[in-house]
């Protein structure tokens, strides 16, 4: 699975660099077609332009033409009509030129100048501008759509593979949870069956016992995971006090006398909540197992204190285990998910626990934020509905 996230991040960069370089490609074509257009329109203003100043030479009696201007060689009396025919016979022509003129009296030279208007040579440049705007932000427009498609896309598949991948680790770690107990009561059953000692057929008993309610438990997790997939249990609530519902979750792990001495459970703020026992009994049983279960050897106590503050009633449970990083804070409650540590792959478990937990509360309009304990370890808080609760 992992050769596969790889393989995606591979070609969602290489697809995000092909489409990067076929749309710049793409932009600069445009922008250089868009320049040679403004070119071509120029020089065929100024072919214009010369075409215009050879009808004038050939309809008027023009000494010499150089550089867009007109010399002709009149007297003081007549450049003034000279002039004002040349300007009328180009105003008739064409009106993308301005003329200018001057005499020089000493010389008795008339110098005509014509220039494409200000104007038109504006309207070309703002044209220019506004294709090379255009082109520009046609681009830019569809290189960042084309770079969320692509990187939704690979969201989308990651997180495709991803659930895959839970759902393998799920498959493996119920196999292995399934396996064991089973194993375990087919060889009791098989010492029951050589062993006619009462003792030993007693404290074999006690063992397939053990394992079947072990087997019992998992499957419950997993019906339970599957009612809120579809739809929502019904919650058979009443009130109960929350330290009672502590108790029934410490009866309902089964834990060992070593580990019962290893919890410390806070009465100090002990108060009542409106809920389905059963569902939060499960929810404590999950945080319950999950402390011990990931707390190093000799490590210090798990702590379970309930009280009131500021008007909102909490419950937190505090380990001394490995502790969770920031980033996993919110994953660990996603459904088949589990940290991916080699201390913590280590222990036993499917993956449903936090998302049982995270479940029921909402169930009961209650909220858990994981923080850091000190020294070391996590805080598991509850945040119950202030509504559903009351002091005792």
């Amino acid at each position: 699975m992992l050769d596969q996230r790889k393989l995606l991040k591979g070609i969602a960069i290489f697809l995000a660099c092909y489409m990067i370089a076929a749309l710049t490609w793409w932009t600069y074509s445009l922008l250089k077609y868009s320049q040679r257009d403004y070119q071509l329109s120029v020089e065929i203003l100024d072919l214009e332009s010369e075409l215009l100043l050879k009808k004038v030479q050939m309809q008027f009696q023009i000494d010499s033409v150089a550089d867009d201007t007109l010399f002709v060689k009149v007297n003081q009396m007549q450049w003034n009509n000279i002039d004002r025919s040349i300007h009328d016979f180009i105003s008739k022509e064409t009106q993308k030129f301005e003329v200018f003129s001057a005499y020089n009296p000493q010389l008795q030279i008339l110098k005509i100048h014509c220039k494409i208007k200000n104007k038109l040579l504006g309207s070309i440049n703002e044209k220019l501008e506004a294709k090379t705007r255009a082109w520009l932000g046609e681009g830019i427009t569809i290189g960042i759509l084309t770079l969320l498609v692509i990187g939704a896309m690979y969201i989308y598949i990651d997180r495709i593979i991803q659930f895959n991948q839970q759902k393998s680790n799920f498959l493996l770690a119920v196999t292995h949870e399934l396996k064991t107990p089973i194993a375990a009561t087919k060889l009791a059953i098989q010492t029951l069956v050589r062993n006619k000692n009462k003792e030993t057929q007693e404290r074999v008993l006690a063992i397939s016992d053990q394992n079947m309610d072990r087997l019992s438990k998992l499957m419950e997790r997993i019906l339970l995971a599957t009612q809120f997939e579809s739809t929502l249990p019904i919650a058979n609530k009443e009130w109960i006090s929350v330290s009672k519902v502590v108790e029934m979750s410490l009866s309902y792990t089964q834990l060992t006398s070593d580990q019962v001495q290893n919890i410390v459970i806070s009465k100090t703020h002990d108060f009542e909540i409106f809920c389905d026992p059963e569902l939060l009994k499960t929810a404590f049983a999950n945080l319950l197992s999950n402390g011990i279960k990931y707390c190093e050897k000799d490590s210090e106590a798990l702590k379970i204190e309930s009280f009131i503050q500021n008007g909102h009633y909490y419950t937190v449970f505090s380990d001394q285990g490995f502790g969770i990083s920031p980033t996993e804070r919110q994953r660990i409650f996603q459904k088949f998910y589990r940290i991916g540590n080699e201390k913590t792959r280590s222990r036993q478990g499917s993956g449903l626990g936090l998302y049982l937990v995270k479940s029921i509360l909402q169930l009961h309009n209650a909220n858990i934020l994981v923080t850091n304990n000190n020294p070391k370890g996590s805080k598991f808080s509850i945040i119950y509905d202030s509504k559903q609760c009351k002091k005792i």
